[in-house]
């Protein structure tokens, strides 16, 4: 595919325009507001740059306990929280707060990102184009891809949304010399790619299916060459993985860790609140009734000096319990349980260390896990049918607008109504070509089932192992999402010319 200066030009001007002055509508609007989001945390600013997350912690600590000699860690004082994150990110923040420090840090890595978007927004253009042959469905897929409200907002993040979704475009277009090519340096760049990927975002490894089913179908008459570039492929992502497995085995002391681990709770809640979200992802999805939440408000209830109030607090939470909560589940039990789990936190936020607090942590959660047990055993059909059809419901029928500041109280506001809309609608049209494209699409169907399967791996896991969805698990399967919607809405556009202007002959 040749593209001219002038169509480069454009798109990298176009979409540095169209990343800066959309990002600076998101500053400018969370500098002259004082909000709030659904997880407590006020909109802010790192350091006047880039948009504060509460995940900031989990990737920006490792370089600067590294440098004070405690380890690359998120914490030195958690059990093998050397093993906690993948390392990408951490490392690619790092670079730049060795480069400009802590303040400087967060405005330059926002330009960095940007850069890399560009280039990705370009790979998956030519991914696309090597994949289908077809100029327009390459633009296309470029276009809705680089022009992504939610994806260029992630660029002014600290973390690895901003990162991980062009590793995938940059993979894609490996893969797509390695299909159109089949030359072994293709297919072990890929196999690095993929690696830095995973390492990047952890969700990424689950790609691993698609590529497996690629070289069968490639190669399906040629067993052979399907092993050659197999190994090839493996050879690459070794050249990554193998020495980060070394270092976890050693820091470790023993363990095979390939990603990423944590041992007992894995955002430092405590176990009791992994119980609660359990009980919680028996009946929804516990992002849309978080049970950090429900800790959180315990923990400042507490912290604020509130516990004569303890009663009716606990009142509260279970009366704003969504309906889907007590089919099982008495109010009373329900009350209990979230009274231990009040105590819990009692004791764990106490200035000083009570020795009860362990038999408080099993107590909560045997209370949780209990609740668990009930819902399990008495209404199978809701746990394992409805509930997971319910969280599928929100990963299709939501418009990833949670990290977009400036979207914040949208429903008084006709510009922001029309852009959630659209995104919504964008999601949804993303989805059903995927699905279109498997029944009615004879040509690329490789391509399509190629998709399909890492989408569908995705979502078993995060439906019947994580049971646990936010929308920005779906950020690194944007990139093949918008190879299929540019391929269908290619076929749509094309049917709807022919039936406006029919051929001459017709």
């Amino acid at each position: 595919m040749k593209i001219s200066k002038l169509h480069i030009a454009t798109l990298v001007i176009s979409l540095a325009l169209y990343i800066f002055i959309w990002n600076k509508w998101n500053i400018d609007y969370i500098r002259s507001n004082s909000l709030k989001d659904k997880n407590y945390a006020t909109w802010s600013l790192a350091h006047n740059s880039t948009i504060f997350s509460i995940d900031n912690y989990w990737y920006t600590s490792q370089i600067k306990n590294y440098l004070n000699k405690e380890g690359f860690t998120v914490n030195p004082h958690k059990h093998h929280y050397t093993v906690r994150r993948t390392p990408v990110y951490p490392i690619f923040y790092g670079i730049h707060y060795l480069l400009f420090g802590e303040a400087k840090s967060y405005y330059f890595i926002r330009f960095t990102q940007v850069f890399i978007f560009i280039l990705a927004t370009f790979a998956l253009l030519m991914a696309t184009y090597n994949f289908t042959g077809n100029n327009k469905m390459a633009w296309l897929a470029a276009i809705m891809y680089g022009f992504n409200p939610t994806l260029v907002t992630y660029l002014y993040y600290t973390i690895t949304e901003a990162l991980s979704p062009s590793l995938v475009c940059f993979l894609l277009y490996f893969l797509s010399l390695a299909y159109k090519h089949h030359r072994k340096r293709d297919w072990m760049a890929a196999g690095f790619v993929f690696a830095l990927g995973a390492l990047c975002r952890p969700s990424i490894v689950f790609i691993s299916f698609s590529i497996g089913f690629m070289l069968f179908y490639l190669y399906r008459n040629k067993k052979y060459l399907c092993v050659k570039f197999g190994l090839y492929f493996t050879l690459g992502a070794g050249l990554l993985f193998a020495p980060h497995i070394i270092r976890n085995f050693i820091v470790t002391k023993g363990e095979v860790v390939v990603l990423e681990k944590y041992y007992g709770d894995p955002m430092d809640y405590g176990m009791p609140n992994i119980a609660l979200r359990k009980w919680i992802s028996c009946w929804m999805n516990p992002a849309d009734f978080s049970s950090e939440k429900i800790s959180n408000a315990m923990i400042s209830h507490i912290t604020t000096g509130q516990q004569a109030n303890r009663e009716a607090f606990i009142r509260h939470i279970v009366d704003e319990l969504p309906e889907r909560a007590t089919i099982v589940n008495s109010e009373q039990s329900v009350s209990a349980a979230l009274h231990t789990l009040y105590q819990y936190y009692e004791l764990k936020n106490a200035p000083i260390k009570n020795e009860s607090i362990d038999s408080l942590d099993k107590a909560a959660c045997n209370e949780l896990l209990q609740l668990e047990e009930e819902i399990k055993e008495k209404a199978p059909f809701q746990v394992y049918v409805i509930t997971p059809i319910l969280i599928l419901k929100s990963i299709i029928i939501q418009s990833n607008a949670y990290p977009i500041p400036a979207l914040d109280n949208y429903q008084l506001n006709p510009v922001k109504i029309i852009i959630k809309g659209i995104l919504l609608l964008l999601n949804i049209f993303l989805f059903a070509s995927l699905l279109a494209g498997l029944i009615w699409m004879r040509k690329h169907k490789w391509l399509f089932v190629f998709c399909a399967l890492y989408v569908l791996t995705s979502f078993t896991y995060i439906i019947f192992f994580l049971h646990y969805f936010e929308a920005r698990y779906l950020i690194p399967i944007f990139p093949v999402l918008y190879i299929t919607g540019a391929i269908y809405g290619y076929h749509i556009a094309k049917r709807i010319s022919l039936k406006i202007t029919p051929p001459d002959n017709a």
